[in-house]
């Protein structure tokens, strides 16, 4: 249950911040995923850890969150 949480969460902040339905926050997710070679629940872990506390309602934070959701695979398990 913990992991569909993990995966529910981050599929919402990802909808927020980049302004995309659910369905395309997951397709991004499994894209990521696929790309990296890394499991959705390990990289939806990682990102709320590394978003946490960050308010994306600028420009420059919704600019941080691409990069951090492109380079979430290299802090896995870190």
């Amino acid at each position: 249950m913990q992991t569909r949480a993990a995966i529910e969460q981050y599929k919402g902040i990802i909808q927020f911040a980049l302004g995309v339905s659910e369905e395309k926050a997951f397709d991004l997710l499994k894209w990521r995923s696929q790309d990296s070679n890394v499991p959705v629940r390990a990289l939806c872990e990682q990102s709320l850890r590394d978003s946490a506390g960050v308010v994306w309602t600028d420009e420059a934070e919704r600019d941080r969150f691409g990069r951090l959701l492109m380079t979430v695979h290299t802090r896995v398990g870190n």
